[in-house]
């Protein structure tokens, strides 16, 4: 039984992270920033989970991206 869920967990966290890869690599293809922080609140609506993943495992790349001056910009827009 234990083997069992502990094979089931795995399964889930392989098919999360190639969902995970994908969508972190289109993150990064935007260059301006403020494109980049719409992608991410798009990914938020969509998939709360995958973006917090996505957030917490990047932190430091993304936290300039949902922090200011681009969410400030984001406003002004």
């Amino acid at each position: 039984m234990l083997l069992s869920s502990v094979l089931k967990v795995e399964a889930l966290i392989s098919i999360f992270l190639a969902v995970a890869v994908p969508a972190l690599q289109n993150l990064r293809s935007y260059e301006v920033l403020l494109h980049r922080y719409m992608a991410m609140m798009e990914l938020q609506e969509r998939n709360e989970r995958l973006f917090y993943k996505i957030f917490i495992d990047n932190v430091e790349e993304l936290l300039p991206v949902v922090y200011t001056p681009t969410v400030g910009n984001a406003c002004q827009k």
